[in-house]
């Protein structure tokens, strides 16, 4: 009897060992602002501002965290906040404006504005990547991992951008 409690319980040790526990992910999501000039960044949604996604006041040379979660498996993405934007408007302290249309709406009245597909707009289709969202993996562990997301607002976003 001995014995076969000794198997059943080194089985059921072995068992929980090789069970694939979740990742706790620390997820950021950092504007960094290398434009020249301070900038705001407003959301809309059918036209109207989304004031709690709105980023207020982002200062030249400034890498600003904007989005943060700490979570338990896959963790929610920034662009999962935003998706249901129809657009961004990027405000220079000038009074310049750019604006990126969102994921649903490719196109827009503004011929000057960031369609959804360029490589700048900071919604992406997914094609756009690579010169806007820069992925960094900061850290790896067995049962944890950090990762961080950064844009970065350069002078040509500001000469893109119209009075």
């Amino acid at each position: 009897m001995k014995p076969k409690l000794i198997f059943w319980m080194f089985l059921i040790l072995n068992l929980n060992s090789c069970i694939n526990k979740e990742y706790n992910v620390n997820y950021n999501v950092f504007f960094c602002n290398q434009s020249g000039k301070n900038l705001s960044i407003e959301y809309y949604k059918n036209g109207i501002i989304n004031i709690n996604q709105s980023i207020k006041n982002i200062k030249n040379n400034e890498c600003r965290n904007v989005f943060s979660i700490v979570s338990r498996g896959s963790s929610p993405t920034y662009g999962s906040e935003i998706i249901d934007n129809d657009s961004a408007v990027i405000i220079f302290d000038d009074g310049r404006k750019l604006t990126h249309y969102g994921y649903f709406q490719k196109n827009g009245p503004n011929p000057k504005a960031y369609p959804n597909n360029h490589n700048r707009n900071i919604f992406g289709d997914g094609t756009g990547y690579k010169d806007n969202w820069v992925y960094t993996l900061v850290s790896e562990t067995k049962n944890s991992k950090s990762e961080e997301m950064k844009y970065t607002f350069t002078e040509q976003d500001y000469l893109d951008a119209q009075k």
